[in-house]
């Protein structure tokens, strides 16, 4: 009996398999990139730049340096937040905002909130 026709079937399916595989990987990256770049696009309608990146950090989804500096800034005394704010100022302004101001988080996620609520039609709320 010949069985070359079925190695020959069983590499077209397994080569199919791997195809499909690679093609739901790709679209599930650029769906995950698009929602974050979406909430980007969304929120920096809605938030000044440092309220953006406090509010990013509460999210945990900073990435990379910025995921660094917002440790950095957390974690500094008063001497290095002063030479953080040097280079970054909307972030540190920000962040003493949210670590000192009563109810300053509070009014951004309420910021948040209103946006959403105004725009709760939308099926591409990923916020």
């Amino acid at each position: 009996m010949n069985w070359q026709w079925i190695d020959t079937a069983t590499g077209f399916i397994v080569g199919m398999i791997v195809m499909a595989t690679v093609i739901i990987i790709v679209v599930l990256l650029v769906g995950i990139k698009g929602g974050l770049t979406m909430i980007k696009t969304i929120l920096e309608d809605v938030l000044s730049p440092g309220e953006l990146f406090i509010y990013k950090w509460q999210l945990n989804i900073l990435g990379g340096f910025k995921t660094a500096l917002s440790r950095a800034i957390a974690s500094a005394d008063n001497t290095n937040l002063h030479l953080l704010e040097l280079g970054f100022p909307m972030e540190v302004s920000a962040y003493k905002c949210f670590a000192y101001q009563s109810g300053w988080w509070q009014e951004v996620k309420k910021k948040v909130a209103k946006w959403r609520e105004a725009n709760a039609h939308n099926d591409n709320d990923n916020l």
